[in-house]
């Protein structure tokens, strides 16, 4: 059975140290230590930190109850409180775990009943370690971090020559619209068939051999299909000759090697029912930390799909979940998450075009999202393409810019390739 953590899991002096120092500063309350939960104290001392933050929230007298030198820095003492309570969750469910692997020697399903009840002790001590709520803070001490932020934004565009603050997706229309990717929750929506995976999967591409490191969650596609894609896109071969044999060894192995030393920093996972948008989160940190990147891009493959394991019994809950939680991803990795969606037929049919409304159990997605792009068939009065056909692109939300605004382009079916439309797009694809 395995032996429980060596450390003791609490440390009085601190707990005493932050309610001597929010008893002698009361406005602490308002910030992180006055976001604390009663019970990630000891020995009673939940009570009176109880106590106290009830009385600084009254704006009451606070009464006397610690006789304790005030902690010095009362932030990094909470954190530290956190850190404790956290601690004694997980060894609660470690030294639990370990008599479910005891048991499991004679009934092997206990081994997936313990790793579930670990998984979920595990979120709860994620949680205890993250304050409940954003603190209180006053407008006026939130401008100069605003300064600074367009100070290092003004900065980079003098550095790079670039007014692209947020990753280059590799289209440059797109890229203006939506000044890069940016930090958010962006959704791309299209009906099957309109290529939402394949423009994913060359923004990925185009993202990597930028040097951005990317981390690609399929829940439909193996890696070795969509690298498959990549190495056809570029060699301009059909999928359907690679899958049956027809296809040129020689020619996708040439790109391959280019490809491969392109796509260092290109990651795919295929997702199992299991994974969580916590488990996407430790994989991101992981390939941040690799990379000793600042930024990386995640995309998710698609947003309905992963719903179905959420948990809730309704499945607009459980995208309104799943939605949330990309979002709170997007934050903690300080970078853009997309996430492909489907959408309802219903409401676009004999031509007409797909809105927000069209998002299947579109719920909270609408509310949730920083950017919505919806692709469509595009125009059909144009001149002939070919093997290609027209995608349109709309920018149905976008909080950061213009929204209502269309990206045209050129996608190539067989091949596996979009191409934003410019004369030279369509003289290339005219028969």
């Amino acid at each position: 059975m395995p032996q429980p953590f060596a450390t003791k899991h609490h440390d009085p002096a601190a707990e005493q140290a932050l309610l001597a120092a929010l008893q002698q500063t009361p406005a602490l309350v308002w910030g992180p230590v006055g976001t604390l939960a009663a019970d990630f104290f000891t020995e009673g001392r939940g009570a009176t930190y109880a106590t106290l933050v009830q009385a600084a929230q009254a704006e009451q007298p606070m009464p006397a109850l610690v006789d304790a030198l005030p902690a010095d820095d009362p932030l990094a003492t909470a954190a530290t409180i956190r850190h404790h309570a956290q601690a004694r969750i997980l060894d609660d469910e470690y030294q639990a775990l370990g008599r479910a692997l005891n048991r499991a020697q004679q009934q092997p399903a206990f081994v997936a009943e313990a790793l579930a009840a670990f998984e979920a002790a595990t979120a709860r001590a994620r949680q205890v370690g993250t304050p409940t709520g954003d603190a209180l803070i006053a407008t006026s001490d939130l401008l100069a971090g605003i300064i600074e932020g367009v100070r290092q934004r003004y900065e980079q565009r003098l550095a790079t020559g670039s007014d692209i603050m947020g990753i280059p997706s590799g289209f440059s229309r797109l890229d203006h619209l939506l000044n890069g990717l940016e930090p958010g929750l962006l959704v791309l929506g299209g009906q099957p068939g309109m290529g939402k995976t394949t423009l994913a999967n060359q923004i990925a591409a185009n993202v990597a051999e930028a040097g951005v490191p990317v981390l690609y969650v399929s829940y439909e596609n193996s890696r070795e299909n969509l690298i498959l894609k990549q190495l056809c896109r570029l060699a301009g071969i059909s999928e359907t000759d690679a899958r049956r044999g027809t296809a040129d060894p020689v020619a996708l192995a040439v790109v391959a090697q280019r490809f491969g030393q392109q796509s260092g920093s290109l990651y795919y996972v295929e997702a199992s029912a299991d994974l969580t948008v916590e488990g996407i989160g430790i994989i991101g940190k992981q390939i941040q930390r690799r990379h000793k990147a600042e930024r990386v891009l995640v995309i998710v493959d698609y947003l309905q799909k992963m719903a179905h394991t959420a948990g809730y019994d309704e499945m607009r809950a459980n995208v309104g979940k799943i939605a949330a939680q990309l979002r709170d991803l997007s934050r903690a990795l300080a970078s853009p998450v997309l996430a492909l969606a489907s959408l309802n037929r219903a409401g676009y049919k004999d031509g007409a075009k797909p809105n927000i409304a069209n998002l299947k159990e579109s719920g909270d997605i609408e509310y949730g999202a920083d950017v919505i792009l919806l692709m469509s068939e595009g125009e059909t009065d144009g001149p002939p393409l070919g093997d290609g056909k027209r995608i349109t692109l709309r920018i149905e939300k976008n909080r950061g810019g213009p929204s209502g605004e269309n990206v045209r382009f050129v996608f190539r079916p067989a091949v596996g390739d979009f191409r934003e439309e410019t004369l030279a797009t369509l003289n290339g694809h005219r028969r």
